[in-house]
């Protein structure tokens, strides 16, 4: 009998034990960041503002109307979140976004940015993705385009995923910006980033982008396959906007 209460008692122990193991575990996730993995797709898309369209991401997006003037070493943080914005975490819904958690820069900071519908069998989404330590770039605005169901329709699969395609995006040498017009075409301007000192130099702690010298601008067509195409010829009936 005392051997059988001896075991009771110990199970017991390890019962409690693992509960608040597991306990700790689900309380260790950042209070910042929005649980979104077990959501439906109709709570998955409320986190997306609706947007008309035309719509653009353009170089105040990018870098906030500040700019980008690095001070000192501790601006490799991420800068602060806009009003009304959130980080969410990853879901089934943005399937490519968990492979680009490894890098040396930190995982990446996803965040919600627009929803809107090219026609009347899709929704299109527009997530941010931005390393931890990055001063500021290496962001990357992402379209990912669903059949009204949930599934996920953008491009080819490549490695069992449909990856997102790439709106916008910032970095040390570029920056891209993108106007999606009246009829969900997605206009891409891509700039040369002009900084006050030679960053091969002086690198880019005490330096900043002085200016944007446009290089090339490209357009793409959303299918109603889901697929997204680079047009041959830029069409002339509208344009993007520089900036």
């Amino acid at each position: 009998m005392k051997i059988i209460n001896l075991i009771a008692l110990a199970g017991l122990f390890i019962l409690i034990t693992s509960a608040t193991f597991s306990s700790k575990k689900e309380n260790s996730k950042s209070p910042d960041i929005t649980d979104i993995s077990k959501e439906s797709f109709i709570d998955f898309l409320s986190h997306f503002e609706k947007k008309e369209l035309p719509y653009r991401l353009g170089i105040n997006e990018l870098y906030g109307p500040q700019g980008v003037k690095i001070q000192k070493a501790e601006a490799a943080k991420l800068p602060k979140k806009r009003p009304g914005t959130h980080s969410i975490s990853y879901s089934e819904y943005i399937p490519d976004a968990r492979y680009s958690g490894m890098s040396r820069m930190g995982s990446p900071q996803l965040t919600p940015v627009a929803r809107f519908y090219p026609n009347e069998k899709m929704v299109a989404i527009i997530y941010s993705s931005q390393l931890r330590f990055s001063f500021g770039l290496h962001k990357n605005y992402n379209l990912l385009l669903y059949d009204l169901k949930g599934n996920l329709i953008s491009g080819e699969i490549e490695q069992g995923l449909r990856p997102a395609f790439s709106v916008a995006y910032s970095s040390l040498e570029e920056s891209i910006t993108c106007t999606i017009d009246e009829k969900g075409r997605v206009w891409q301007n891509t700039y040369e980033n002009v900084w006050k000192e030679d960053i091969n130099k002086k690198g880019i702690v005490g330096n900043e982008i002085t200016d944007y010298q446009i290089k090339n601008t490209k357009v793409f067509e959303i299918k109603n396959t889901g697929e997204i195409i680079q047009l041959k010829e830029i069409p002339t009936t509208a344009k993007a906007s520089i900036f």
